[in-house]
């Protein structure tokens, strides 16, 4: 049998700092800013090797004779295989020399002049014919987006599970409860299973039983009896105190569980 506590005042006072924490610093949250943060940064990285002009090529564009003014390797590696960029120029009918880069592996060329191909309303616009007109495919970049939309996902989940902890932590009931049965997940947290948690407590005389979902198991077994924190009107909603952040652990010493 489990009782409530002779809880303080409701609702607690929260102090700002103990309030981010709730919301966005707790392993969750971690975990949905990282893949965001690498899925933008490596977008922002390979960006700055493509071009979207790529899309304007639809085929069969005019080709004009251009002339390499120098090969160079570059730092890009594509399958363990350096990248060359090509440089050129060329001259339209409107006699203005033009300039660009292709890149590929490397080739060995017949000779200096190479074929190229241009945008009729953007000349400016080329890439030797067969050749890559920025080292990687915009594609490349673009797929640094998913993992970045996924945290996100994961960023409003975490953030809802925060918003949860921090209404229990102003308004809920706190008591003692116990586990009764726990199962393994598929997601990890710092190399960690995370474990679906059913607990039971009593509230208002009634025995309830909760879900909750944490990488630290360990803390929610090492005592037969853990302390819970339910809402008084819905006390399905509830957490153990050990699965919330450590400062908020330290914020439930003061407050006793009879």
């Amino acid at each position: 049998m489990f009782t409530s506590s002779a809880n303080m005042e409701l609702p607690r006072s929260i102090p700002p700092g103990l309030r981010f924490r709730i919301l966005f610093l707790h392993p969750f949250m971690l975990a949905a800013v990282l893949p965001v943060f690498m899925g933008v940064v490596f977008t922002v990285v390979f960006s700055s090797m493509t071009s979207f002009d790529v899309f304007k090529f639809k085929g069969g564009e005019p080709r004009v004779k251009a002339v390499i003014t120098q090969v160079r390797r570059t730092n890009d590696k594509e399958n363990s295989r350096y990248l060359y960029a090509y440089d050129y120029a060329y001259q339209l009918q409107d006699s203005v020399m033009r300039t660009g880069t292709s890149y590929d592996f490397h080739r060995d060329l017949p000779s200096d002049t190479v074929d190229v191909e241009y945008i009729p309303g953007s000349p400016d616009i080329s890439r030797i014919a067969g050749m890559r007109i920025s080292p990687f495919h915009p594609a490349l970049a673009l797929s640094g987006l998913l993992p970045a939309l996924i945290g996100i996902v994961f960023f409003f989940i975490a953030f809802a599970k925060g918003k949860k902890n921090l209404y229990l932590v102003r308004n809920g009931i706190l008591t003692e409860g116990k586990v009764i049965s726990k199962e393994r997940t598929s997601t990890r947290i710092n190399n960690r299973y995370v474990y679906r948690i059913t607990f039971e407590f009593m509230a208002g005389g009634t025995p309830v039983q909760a879900v909750t979902r944490t990488h630290l198991v360990d803390r929610l077994l090492d005592e037969a009896h853990e302390k819970v924190v339910y809402d008084p009107n819905d006390p399905s909603k509830a957490n153990f105190v050990d699965a919330m952040p450590k400062s908020v652990r330290k914020f439930f010493d003061g407050e006793s569980v009879q």
